[in-house]
């Protein structure tokens, strides 16, 4: 494969370096994983289907000041919007420029091209787990996708966020809420939540790809959580070649609940 980005890069103009964090969007075939990429990337949406296979990337950069709490260490003050990039801890990921690249992967759904897909799955920063909320085996066939990430991730304590799409659908076809994907967390895994999806209350989301602003909300969010994992896990990863035909090496721990 083509060379792919590393953690950081250079800007050219001030030679500081640019964060990157590495996003993976998993799920069920036709949850809507491409359509929300595209309306964050590009603002367009599409209503033809087209399945991926195997798993490609975009890259975009986001502007810092855009995203809620990154100055703030304290994750509950959830309306506060930094516009202050120079009051960032000194860690060594700390913030020296505006702005971060985000590289989102796309990934195949359907269960044949799993073992190709999972060797995408290495090195990320922040999961978007997605499901359709007219839909409830994509919703509880989370727990595989989560597995699965976890079990291949080789990163010590990725960031999981939770995305139930096409909201827009008439609500008779809304068959399962907010409040049902939080309950179902929270009563079936705690160490879950401890470990891997930092706030209940901020993690869990409900959208329509259609809707470019609910889109963006996610992705702030995902910037806000990478740049957190990048600074904890302290860790370098080069995504050049990547090899889709090794077999990454699974365990059987379960860290998501299974239905």
């Amino acid at each position: 494969m083509s060379n792919l980005n590393q953690r950081t890069s250079t800007s050219s103009s001030n030679n500081t370096s640019i964060p990157t964090i590495k996003v993976l969007l998993i799920g069920d075939p036709a949850v809507g994983k491409t359509s929300i990429r595209a309306q964050f990337v590009h603002h367009v949406f599409s209503n033809a289907y087209r399945a991926t296979v195997g798993g490609d990337y975009l890259t975009t950069k986001i502007k810092l000041n855009e995203i809620p709490n990154l100055n703030n260490n304290n994750n509950n003050n959830n309306n506060s919007i930094s516009n202050n990039n120079n009051d960032t801890n000194n860690n060594s990921n700390s913030i020296e420029n505006d702005e971060a690249i985000l590289q989102i992967w796309d990934t195949a759904g359907q269960e044949r091209f799993n073992s190709i897909g999972r060797t995408f799955y290495r090195g990320t920063d922040v999961a978007i787990l997605v499901y359709d909320i007219s839909n409830p085996n994509s919703f509880y066939n989370l727990s595989k996708w989560a597995n699965d990430f976890l079990e291949n991730v080789h990163v010590s304590k990725p960031s999981i966020i939770i995305v139930g799409n096409k909201l827009d659908k008439p609500i008779n076809d809304h068959l399962i809420s907010l409040r049902q994907c939080k309950d179902f967390v929270l009563n079936n895994n705690d160490s879950f939540i401890d470990e891997y999806l930092n706030n209940l209350n901020d993690d869990i989301f409900q959208i329509s790809a259609k809707d470019f602003n609910q889109v963006q909300s996610i992705f702030k969010r995902v910037t806000y959580l990478g740049l957190k994992s990048l600074e904890q896990n302290h860790q370098v990863f080069n995504f050049d070649n990547i090899d889709i035909s090794s077999q990454l090496s699974s365990n059987n721990s379960k860290l998501f609940p299974c239905c």
